[in-house]
């Protein structure tokens, strides 16, 4: 994800009960239910990002 001015590192790190949506390299869509962030929020060195590592209860192909 990408960091702004209006980036809650903090907040970002507390995601609990989340559906995420992604989408991969090769454009497979994936939808992720119940997740939670499971490691500290990191920043990314170099491109702007913000690095989050998901778990949770399901996931599914869109």
């Amino acid at each position: 994800m990408r960091h702004t001015e209006n980036t809650d590192l903090l907040a970002l790190g507390r995601i609990t009960g989340a559906t995420v949506l992604f989408e991969t390299d090769t454009g497979d869509g994936y939808m992720l239910r119940r997740a939670f962030v499971t490691d500290t929020v990191e920043l990314s060195s170099g491109n702007g990002g913000v690095r989050l590592n998901w778990s949770g209860y399901g996931v599914e192909r869109i």
